[in-house]
């Protein structure tokens, strides 16, 4: 992955967001060994959400939706999002919902083990998708 200092990317209060392949940090923030293997989880996680949107897109472009299909190539933002309102509507706290989300969730649980990339199973983040 690219690691992208600057001061733009992510917010404030953040240090670092992957948009597969890039990984953006705050200049200035402190990108540990922890955060880094963090963000590699989300890469993870938004190559297979790619590789459903890609499917999916394809699909929708032989069901004759032309190039309204390109918009399942997101698919990890758009449900990354969804899955946010939800959570925020069930908690109604920013932190409690951003935490909850099946994607941060498996990120946070595995940043600190070194072997987890190595035996992560595809789509592990579902087993968190229904966990509060």
């Amino acid at each position: 992955m690219i690691i992208i200092r600057n001061n733009l990317i992510p917010f404030r209060g953040y240090s670092a967001v992957t948009i597969w392949p890039f990984v953006f940090v705050r200049r200035g923030a402190w990108y540990s060994r922890n955060t880094d293997r963090h963000e590699r989880i989300h890469g993870r996680q938004q190559i297979e959400m790619l590789l459903v949107g890609i499917v999916l897109a394809a699909v929708l472009a032989v069901a004759g939706c032309g190039w309204w299909s390109l918009w399942a190539l997101p698919v990890f933002y758009l449900w990354y999002g969804v899955e946010y309102l939800i959570r925020l509507c069930i908690t109604r706290d920013h932190d409690r919902a951003y935490r909850s989300i099946s994607f941060e969730q498996e990120a946070f649980a595995h940043q600190f083990d070194e072997t987890y990339l190595q035996c992560r199973r595809w789509f592990a983040w579902l087993r968190y998708v229904f966990k509060a």
